[in-house]
């Protein structure tokens, strides 16, 4: 479930999406760093590293609720030889800091979803591929 409301949220915000732990998000084939087009340089990746999944059953056998805790990052390309970290979170880290809020609408915009723990750092220089933004760890609940 929360992998396809991941993959939703990032398809209606016209985001990559992408589930793999870290060595498969190592693998992907993004532009590379002499790429001239700015427009996809800026393309947002939400990829997810792994989840988790958590039930909770009543005396009867019955299911009470579902925990779902997992880490993606959200991310977008970045150079090698950026000038600075300043640079970095300005022309990257604030703008998805302020996207990041649509996949906490998104998720818990139904089904009686609710946020338990979200905790975001920044994130520079990651993978291969060189990306920068947000590494988010996330615990959401659902009371049944």
């Amino acid at each position: 479930m929360i992998v396809e409301r991941l993959r939703d949220i990032a398809t209606l915000n016209s985001w990559v999406f992408n589930y793999g732990d870290y060595q498969w998000q190592n693998l992907l084939d993004l532009l590379n760093d002499n790429s001239e087009d700015e427009e996809n340089k800026q393309q947002v990746y939400l990829l997810l590293l792994w989840k988790d999944i958590e039930k909770k059953f009543n005396e009867f056998n019955a299911l009470v609720s579902e925990t779902y805790e997992g880490e993606f990052l959200l991310v977008v390309r970045s150079e090698l030889q950026d000038e600075d970290y300043n640079f970095k979170y300005e022309e990257r880290i604030k703008k998805l800091e302020a996207l990041s809020e649509n996949i906490t609408q998104g998720i818990t915009h139904c089904d009686g979803l609710y946020f338990e723990y979200w905790k975001q750092s920044e994130v520079v220089n990651q993978l291969d591929t060189n990306v920068d933004g947000l590494k988010i760890k996330f615990r959401i609940k659902r009371e049944l």
